[in-house]
């Protein structure tokens, strides 16, 4: 798939297959994530890759802490959690201006987005999660204390519907050229 086709027909998807999602697929989707920027290459972002059925079944409530929100995760075949862990060479080397800017989190957005996009070009859906049980989630996954969970990941086969319309802003009230 060309990149801009990914692009435009990534959506968040909230119904998938039951089906799991193939070992060499999710690889290539954490490669991506690997590829990307990230501030003095401090590379923050670390992943638990879940598609184990019972962990997933032990998982899943845990993002359901409010009343009606994520209840079609119990579908998801695949979750991925993302986590940060700081770089210690990037807080020397920038000091406050690290976290001040929340660098980390601007690097782990930009990990997401190139999982996302590499996994609709795998024919794969995707929906970013951020409202879980935080520390109910580390201890179930072993995330170390000094790490900070950012957000959840759900992969899985789309069952097929037709593309919703994406209602965004156009292009002249969010971009200014300064020429």
């Amino acid at each position: 798939m060309e990149l801009y086709q990914a692009i435009n027909t990534r959506e968040s998807c909230r119904d998938y297959e039951d089906r799991p999602v193939e070992r060499e697929k999710l690889n290539r989707l954490l490669e991506a994530a690997r590829m990307a920027p990230s501030a003095g290459n401090g590379q923050p972002a670390r992943y638990v890759v879940v598609t184990n059925k019972e962990m997933l079944a032990r998982l899943v409530p845990l993002t359901q802490i409010v009343s009606g929100v994520n209840l079609w995760m119990e579908q998801a075949p695949c979750l991925i959690v993302v986590y940060e862990q700081l770089a210690e060479r990037c807080l020397t080397r920038y000091g406050d201006a690290y976290l001040k800017y929340d660098w980390p989190g601007l690097d782990i957005g930009l990990a997401t987005a190139q999982i996302c996009l590499a996994a609709t070009a795998e024919g794969l859906g995707t929906c970013i999660v951020g409202s879980f049980d935080v520390p109910a989630i580390q201890k179930l996954l072993d995330i170390p204390a000094d790490s900070r969970l950012r957000l959840m990941i759900a992969v899985g086969y789309p069952k097929q519907k037709p593309l919703r319309e994406k209602k965004r802003m156009a292009l002249e009230e969010l971009v200014r050229f300064e020429e």
